[in-house]
């Protein structure tokens, strides 16, 4: 992740709601970035499901996901989703190792 990323989840962090409104006209993270590059790690950020992006004729709304709100949470059961996915290959790696190390 890049550092306008990170500003940007750091900004939405810090708001009162976790999420923003804005419109065309004005937008809310002119302080960090020309638009051109916002755009770019806005679309970085919800292609990695760190940010929901809601949009309407009017306005957009930009709201922190599961994944940016709570990141060790998330982490933690990605791995345990991936130990329970692969326990069979982890038990059968440890056995291999107790047979190399007692040959």
């Amino acid at each position: 992740m890049d550092k306008i990323s990170k500003q940007i989840l750091n900004k939405l962090k810090n708001s009162n709601d976790f999420s923003v409104r804005f419109s065309g006209i004005d937008n809310f993270f002119d302080d960090i970035a020309s638009e051109s590059v916002i755009k770019v790690s806005l679309d970085y950020l919800k292609e990695n499901n760190y940010i929901c992006i809601e949009e309407n004729m009017f306005n957009s709304c930009i709201s922190l996901s599961y994944r940016a709100l709570h990141p060790i949470q998330y982490h933690t059961g990605k791995v345990f989703s991936y130990l329970l996915d692969n326990w069979i290959a982890i038990i059968a790696l440890v056995i291999s190792i107790i047979a190399l190390i007692k040959q």
